[in-house]
């Protein structure tokens, strides 16, 4: 998260929102293999897993895995789409991985 900080205040918001999910991503995958399971190397993959073993078993807040979605599509629009993410996109993105990564080591116990 401190990449996506950084990036945000030197305003590279495309780089800003890639850094911000990519803390989530990472957030997903070690929370994975807390529980066990042999994270996916796929975004997708994971994404998937995660909604299985956190959000539905665990019947934690459906927004997570719909946060972790809105992260991985800004992602995808900054790197393949047409225009920039703007900065407020940008700010939000990295209040949300921050909130993201928070709730997810308070469901692992970190």
């Amino acid at each position: 998260m401190n990449d996506a900080r950084f990036l945000f205040q030197g305003g590279r918001h495309n780089f800003t929102a890639n850094r911000a999910y990519y803390g989530m991503f990472r957030a997903a995958q070690a929370a994975l293999a807390a529980a066990g399971a042999e994270p996916p190397r796929t975004h997708l993959g994971v994404m998937g897993l995660f909604n299985t073993e956190y959000v539905r078993k665990m019947n934690s807040d459906r927004r997570l895995n719909k946060v972790l979605q809105d992260a991985f599509d800004l992602k995808q629009r900054s790197e393949y789409g047409d225009g920039d993410v703007t900065r407020r996109q940008a700010q939000e993105a990295v209040a949300r991985a921050e909130r993201f990564v928070a709730e997810v080591k308070r469901l692992v116990g970190a």
